[in-house]
This record gives C-alpha cells, sequence and structure tokens, in this order.
C-alpha cells in the first residue's frame, strides 16, 4: 500500500532563500501527522507543493499514489487544504 504522502529529496528555493530543503518523509495512510516548526521553517510552502499551488526546485512528492505534478481534477476530488485565514465567509 502506498503512503498517503511522501516526499524525496523536496526542495524549494525563492531566489536566494532556501525554504525547503531535501525534505524526505512518508505519512501513512490513515496516520495523522503535523507539521511543526517556527515560522519561515518552510511548513506553508511544502503544503502548496503537495498541493499543486508552488512547484519544487527539485525533488519529488506523490500525494495518495499521485505525482504531484500530475495532480488533476479527479486527485483534488479526494483532497483538502484549509488556508490560514482570520476569518470565513458567512452564508
Amino acid at each position: 500500500m502506498s503512503p498517503a504522502i511522501s516526499t524525496d529529496l523536496l526542495s524549494r528555493q525563492f531566489r536566494k532563500v532556501e525554504a525547503v530543503r531535501d525534505l524526505t518523509f512518508k505519512v501513512p495512510k490513515g496516520s495523522l501527522y503535523a507539521l511543526l516548526g517556527p515560522n519561515g521553517a518552510g511548513k506553508t510552502t511544502t503544503i502548496h507543493m503537495l498541493m499543486k499551488l508552488l512547484e519544487p526546485s527539485s525533488g519529488r512528492a506523490a500525494v495518495l499514489g499521485v505525482d504531484t505534478r500530475r495532480l488533476g481534477r479527479r486527485s483534488f476530488q479526494r483532497l483538502a487544504m484549509c488556508p490560514k485565514t482570520r476569518s470565513f465567509p458567512v452564508g
């Protein structure tokens, strides 16, 4: 069984700033994990790469067995993300 999330040497650089460097981990299906760290540690950048909102500078990632570069409409029907926000729309 493939993991729910996997990364292999995932990296993202913004000009001279290295936001994520060589991140490798696996999250088994049915488990609960958290990304913890101080501001600027790369948590949001990692999530954005997993959701195909940012392209990695190098490395690979897969969500539900699908390479994030190939995530499409069918994949996103099985995924959800709750972005950081100060308020939620009502009605």
